[in-house]
């Protein structure tokens, strides 16, 4: 699976993408690569002419392996895929994939208010949080 690691994953214009390799017996992928590019929502398909790999990272021991991504545009969809390379033959399998729009984190709610009415009865109320506009 393609995931954010941590929470948040994303860092101004930067993302963290890991996943979990295997560490089973037998045939284990040589290389990883991961590809970003920007996702058109209309065709259902990822635009060629801006993909760019954004990391190879060898196999090695399996275990948890990630990548940074970076020059992200808040408010732009994305796809990020992961590729695994056959150690048998010289191809890439199928990818594990994710398709996101980064956004800003909102802002926190403000004028917390919590009045108790009765012993076991409270009226909390707040102010939503502020929107950025980027997603």
């Amino acid at each position: 699976t393609v995931r954010c690691s941590e929470v948040p994953c994303i860092s101004g214009s930067s993302m963290l993408v890991g996943w979990q390799a295997s560490e089973a017996a037998g045939e284990l992928p040589k290389i990883y690569k991961v590809t970003v590019s920007s996702y058109d929502l209309a065709t259902a398909r990822p635009s060629k002419s801006d993909m760019y790999d954004a990391a190879f990272i060898t196999h090695g021991s399996g275990g948890a392996k990630s990548v940074v991504i970076s020059s992200l545009v808040k408010g732009h969809l994305i796809q990020v895929r992961v590729f695994a390379l056959s150690p048998v033959v010289d191809y890439y399998g199928p990818a594990a994939e994710i398709i996101f729009r980064p956004i800003s984190r909102p802002s926190a709610p403000t004028a917390l208010t919590i009045v108790i009415l009765r012993n076991q009865e409270l009226a909390i109320s707040w102010r939503p949080r502020l929107d950025s506009g980027d997603g």
